[in-house]
């Protein structure tokens, strides 16, 4: 009998998820947003157990080392599972054409879960790519321009906070916001930053400007936060951390859009599990959400 192949009612799966965050915090309601990638796995556990799904779950010591990620693809694929769930977060980094080949390799369907894949993957990995499950990106762009703009009068331009070049959500994000400020006539600068600098300094072409802020996650919150709020017109951001829950009550910022990871957990499982209806690819979207000072006290701590 093959090892970690269960019967469930609508199918013989046996699947494998390569998480982001080793954190594994239980799941509770001031966590639902800021803890991502917990709560992706446990909305994933929790679905694959009520389908009886049998899902193993590999996660890496540190995020941030690409190639213990890769490692932890090869060890999933070796272990032959019918599914593959995985953030497509080496997308257009200098490991692309090793990740993708190694999905190349791979006999089963995989899905792409939180960070999703782009032209190129679908290009190389054709049928095998089976549909995404997470946040549109777009979409949070658009709703994070719309509300900074309705809230500021004279803003000279939109700056925009990023720490991550290669992360295609987060460009995603970016197109959102330049289609939204582009209506406006409002120009998009965009600003790279390093998370470990303790504060972070304008550049020379926003001195003296009338500016409002957009960032893209946590860190880039956060870091516009140590900015002198009298140069800044309004700050919008992007997920949620107790910190910026209390900035958002202290009116520091306008309000943060948020993504539904418990909810992703859940749905790419349901994915595996329903019928295709013909589609090559399918997508579902868990989120944005909008948090502000109406609904920001439930996530303080």
């Amino acid at each position: 009998m093959k090892k970690g192949v269960i019967i469930s009612q609508d199918a013989n799966k046996e699947g494998l998820l390569i998480s982001q965050n080793r954190v594994w915090d239980p799941m509770n309601p001031k966590k639902l947003f800021s803890e991502v990638w917990s709560n992706v796995c446990d909305g994933a556990k929790n679905r694959a157990k009520e389908k009886s799904v049998q899902l193993k779950v590999l996660i890496p010591k540190n995020y941030h080392d690409r190639e213990e990620f890769l490692n932890l693809v090869e060890v999933g694929i070796k272990s032959k599972p019918d599914f593959l769930v995985l953030p497509f977060t080496l997308i257009e980094s200098e490991m692309e054409k090793k990740f993708l080949e190694m999905l190349k390799s791979f006999e089963g369907e995989i899905y792409a879960l939180n960070v999703l894949p782009n032209n190129i993957a679908h290009q190389e990995l054709g049928k095998k790519l089976k549909g995404y499950v997470g946040n549109n990106e777009v979409a949070t762009g658009k709703k994070a321009a719309k509300e900074l703009i309705s809230s500021v009068k004279n803003m000279e331009c939109i700056m925009v906070l990023r720490h991550e070049k290669n992360q295609y959500g987060h460009s995603l994000r970016v197109k959102g916001i330049k289609e939204v400020a582009g209506k406006h006539n409002i120009p998009v600068e965009e600003v790279y930053f390093k998370p470990e600098e303790q504060k972070l300094v304008l550049p020379d072409k926003l001195i003296g400007k009338k500016f409002g802020i957009i960032t893209l996650g946590n860190r880039g919150t956060e870091a516009a936060l140590t900015i002198d709020p009298n140069q800044v017109l309004g700050l919008v951001g992007v997920d949620l951390n107790d910190k910026i829950a209390s900035a958002i009550l202290d009116s520091k910022v306008k309000c943060t859009f948020v993504q539904h990871p418990y909810m992703q957990g859940i749905r790419v499982i349901d994915m595996v599990l329903e019928p295709d209806g013909g589609k090559e690819f399918r997508e579902i979207f868990c989120g944005p959400t909008m948090i502000d000072s109406d609904n920001a006290l439930a996530f303080e701590k």
